[in-house]
């Protein structure tokens, strides 16, 4: 039997210009807004569109007292802009948790049936990316947009 862990997380409401794409140092700026004693690494920052609206968004790492954070800013033309959160453990070997650092983000094709399992909310598009946090040689945690709650989700094998 396969196993998939799914999770949602919540949404901080943070101001952002949103007519351009997101710039290294305003993601850092917002995650710092967001998570002020995080230590964010402004170089892990990367680009997709995460939600699907066509728009691309950015995400950054961080880490304090042995997490890591995973900030994600959406693009948007509205004047507030939303952001994500999301916290993991370091080497704890539970599913909400990491082997090791470094950390490191990768943006991969969006896949919402994973060992033939639909996630809940994800509608597939060529255009939409998926978020991959990779730490260490256990499982990757992946995140989606769940379009039924309207916040970022995450699963692992």
């Amino acid at each position: 039997m396969r196993l998939i862990i799914l999770q949602s997380v919540f949404l901080l409401s943070l101001p952002i210009g949103a007519h351009a794409d997101i710039g290294s140092s305003q993601v850092a700026q917002a995650a710092k807004l967001s998570a002020p004693r995080v230590a964010w690494d402004s170089a892990s920052v990367v680009h997709g569109d995460f939600n699907g609206d066509g728009k691309q968004d950015a995400a950054i790492l961080g880490t304090h007292l042995q997490r890591v954070f995973v900030a994600v800013v959406l693009a948007s033309s509205a004047i507030k802009q939303k952001a994500n959160v999301l916290s993991f453990g370091i080497g704890t070997h539970s599913t909400d948790s990491i082997c090791e650092l470094p950390a490191k983000l990768v943006v991969e094709p969006l896949e919402c049936s994973p060992l033939d399992d639909s996630l809940p909310g994800c509608k597939a598009s060529p255009k939409t990316a998926s978020l991959v946090l990779y730490g260490g040689e256990c499982d990757p945690i992946n995140f989606y947009w769940d379009h039924q709650k309207n916040k970022l989700a995450w699963w692992r094998v």
